[in-house]
């Protein structure tokens, strides 16, 4: 019975050991200079936005995992609701194609009222209507524009 189970362990270990030589071969194979870069969907983002965000430029060597990266780096920038990355191989070199579909920008950041009793030592009613408005990427540069709204009133 001993000699069963350190037949199957070692076999076990010959099997993991094999695996992860090919994994690695795999990798080293994987590396590819990058030539272009191609981006579709950015309708406001601008290209080099993007080739800031991910701190890429053509001439250096990408490989599977480095996309998978990129692709996550993308969607955790806020900017982007989908992100795709595709890798077309050629003998010159990598072409990447980034495909993305853009957050929507504007929203709704601040809606709020308040009633007060006085309002500079005059006791009178008076009324606060705050309205508040955030348009991320502005100028397709990654900038936030927060623009906020108050209106008083003392007809109450």
């Amino acid at each position: 019975m001993n000699y069963s189970s350190f037949t199957i362990s070692l076999f076990l270990l010959i099997v993991c050991l094999f695996s992860l030589q090919d994994t690695h071969s795999e990798e080293s194979k994987d590396n590819t200079i990058l030539k272009k870069i191609i981006v579709n969907g950015n309708n406001k983002t601008k290209f080099k936005t993007i080739l800031q965000i991910l701190d890429i430029d053509t001439g250096i060597v990408y490989d599977s995992v480095s996309i998978r990266k990129w692709e996550d780096i993308l969607l955790e920038s806020g900017l982007f609701r989908f992100v795709k990355i595709y890798s077309v191989v050629t003998k010159n070199g990598g072409i990447i194609i980034i495909s993305l579909k853009e957050e929507t920008y504007l929203s709704i950041s601040d809606i709020g009222g308040e009633l007060f009793s006085k309002k500079y030592g005059v006791a009178e009613n008076w009324w606060k209507v705050r309205l508040g408005i955030s348009i991320a990427n502005f100028r397709g540069k990654n900038e936030y524009l927060h623009l906020a709204v108050a209106f008083w009133d003392s007809r109450l």
